[in-house]
């Protein structure tokens, strides 16, 4: 597919690193991508404690100080912003259409990066699932609360890391093995401000007033109690493809085979989600789909 227009419809879904380094990179080009998405710019990399595994930032650097330069680096190429909701995308007639909440666009090319939602707990009822959350965005202006972590890989250890700098943190692990790297657990495990329990299964989980108290036993066998403000789920994410229409998923191989469509960072990644993966990925899509672009060009 080419489109007849000099400056094709592109549309950007999600603007976290990936999303924001492919727009950046297509407005380079000289395109004027358009880039949605329903919260803020940097996505989850906002709950960050320290990225320092990413170049140029040899000390380390804030999930939310990364998030604002990325939004500097947005507006730098003045790239269309749409603060939404999407519903929903279907393909028709060599088109994309993206169902917003408030509104329908079309566009010719599409690049999905929608990141990862996370892997909710099978063993609890709606009235108990409504308890939890999932990644600390809003929490991170609390003080002095509690916080309860189920998990303990490095998403639930570098939560932990965030919330403890004015809050208790208790991270409970159903087993004995630590999946954090062990930079997050030296850091943990050393923090007065966080408690580790391991070989936790929690048991049932009610409200008194504005607490939660979690129920669990230990080893099997030894019951245990803990009293919390918030309870946070960290066991696991997956690819947040799910607002894809029948008319995509039927045809997603063909479509990406054509450089129509681009699922790029942390969608896209499974395990390997690192922000230097999602970002060097997202701009070699953005280059391939100029370099399609060109070479269409050339052949008319």
């Amino acid at each position: 597919m080419m489109s007849s227009n000099i400056n094709p419809g592109i549309a950007v879904i999600g603007a976290g690193p990936a999303g924001a380094s492919a727009a950046v990179q297509l407005a380079r080009f000289g395109y004027n991508p358009v880039l949605i998405e329903k919260d803020e710019v940097g996505g989850l990399i906002r709950n960050a404690n320290c990225i320092n595994n990413y170049p140029g930032f040899p000390n380390g650097i804030t999930g939310l100080k990364f998030a604002k330069l990325l939004q500097k680096h947005i507006n730098k190429y003045n790239i269309k912003f749409i603060k939404d909701d999407v519903l929903g995308v279907e393909f028709e007639n060599e088109c994309f259409y993206i169902n917003l909440k408030n509104d329908t666009l079309k566009f010719d090319y599409l690049f999905i990066s929608s990141g990862t939602k996370p892997i909710k707990p099978g063993s609890f009822n709606k009235e108990q699932l409504k308890l939890f959350d999932y990644d600390i965005v809003k929490y991170l202006r609390k003080k002095n609360r509690i916080f309860i972590i189920i998990g303990a890989g490095d998403a639930a250890f570098d939560y932990a890391l965030t919330l403890s700098s004015s809050n208790e943190v208790i991270i409970l692990n159903r087993t004995k093995h630590i999946n954090a790297i062990l930079e997050l657990q030296n850091k943990v495990l050393n923090n007065p401000n966080i408690k580790y329990y391991e070989e936790i299964i929690v048991t049932d989980v009610t409200k008194d007033k504005s607490l939660l108290i979690v129920h669990a036993k230990q080893n099997e066998n030894q019951l245990m109690k803990f009293i919390c403000n918030h309870i946070i789920f960290a066991i696991g994410r997956e690819p947040n493809l799910e607002f894809l229409g029948e008319s995509i998923k039927i045809n997603i191989t063909e479509l990406m085979k054509n450089n129509n469509l681009f699922i790029i960072g942390d969608a896209a990644n499974n395990q390997f989600r690192q922000i230097s993966i999602s970002t060097g990925s997202a701009i070699k899509s953005a280059m391939q789909l100029h370099s399609y672009l060109l070479n269409s060009k050339i052949e008319k």
